[in-house]
């Protein structure tokens, strides 16, 4: 008896370690971080894409640019250069966030985040806030908010090879962002208004600093296609990225 109880354990010790293989825990490597060449989160300079939905019943919007500026940041003594993504939401039609993130690829073709700098809007245009900046190393440039939050880190946006199971946490610089993405499923197909996408993955996030959980579908060679939270939901209108 004893003997199958530690067979058992000694199975299960393997698939564990086997479902969370794919997400790296060293420190990474940029040779050629502007790379990025992700298959669930590709970088093309100049690309777009185009999400509607809504949000407690409000019209929602939000267009994200992949743009040819680029930040530097120093990280384990070496400078990495990141890419900016620009992203710009709406609601009814007015401003409410406009988002600068920051991207990296390592080696192992895994995209590390370097973080956001978030200005916020009122109802009448103005710049309310700048609640969920950070960035690696904190507000280092005159443009940066002065709340920004300082991270020691870069964070796992998206591993090179996710598998099911896979937990890895894109925004990890408590109290003032947090989020935890597990893979649920992988390997199907989603419909995104109208079009048919393959080789689709689902994501579960959650965070500790609020309620809820979140689900987004990922397509090999586009991103983000789908996204289902609590009364909340928005899909992809219109994209750059085709899938191979």
């Amino acid at each position: 008896m004893k003997t199958h109880i530690k067979a058992i354990i000694a199975a299960l010790a393997i698939t564990a370690g086997t479902a969370f293989a794919a997400v790296p825990t060293g420190t990474p490597v940029f040779t050629n971080p502007t790379n990025i060449n992700n298959q669930f989160y590709p970088f093309t300079p100049g690309a777009y894409r185009l999400y509607i939905g809504a949000s407690e019943g409000v019209p929602t919007a939000a267009v994200y640019v992949c743009t040819d500026e680029t930040r530097t940041f120093v990280f384990n003594g070496q400078n990495v250069v990141t890419r900016v993504l620009r992203e710009i939401n709406y609601e009814r039609g007015k401003l409410i966030e406009f988002t600068d993130n920051f991207f990296a690829q390592a080696d192992d073709g895994t995209v590390y985040y370097f973080g956001e700098t978030v200005y916020n809007y009122d109802e009448d245009g103005n710049i309310a806030d700048n609640h969920g900046s950070w960035l690696v190393n904190g507000p280092t440039l005159p443009t940066d908010p002065a709340s920004t939050a300082t991270a020691g880190a870069p964070t796992i946006y998206m591993p090179a090879n996710p598998e099911v199971g896979d937990v890895f946490f894109p925004e990890d610089t408590l109290p003032f962002v947090h989020e935890r993405d597990q893979v649920k499923k992988t390997g199907k197909v989603v419909v995104a208004r109208g079009t048919k996408y393959r080789d689709c993955m689902q994501i579960e996030e959650s965070s500790q600093i609020s309620t809820g959980k979140e689900l987004k579908w990922w397509a090999r060679g586009v991103g983000v296609i789908r996204t289902q939270g609590i009364n909340e939901h928005s899909q992809l209108a219109a994209s750059s990225f085709r899938q191979p």
